[in-house]
């Protein structure tokens, strides 16, 4: 029985790639639907 090391590095690459984009935009995610409306400045407003 032999391992082909090129094709395990490859999908431990690729795995790795793919876990890191998905906790990115999980993360974003997550920020983004957290994140408080901003309050405009007080004397700022041009109405």
């Amino acid at each position: 029985m032999s391992i082909d090391w090129a094709a395990l590095g490859q999908v431990f690459g690729i795995s790795l790639v793919v876990t890191v984009g998905f906790v990115g935009v999980f993360t974003l995610g997550i920020l983004g639907t957290s994140r408080k409306p901003q309050r405009a400045v007080a004397g700022t407003d041009t109405a």
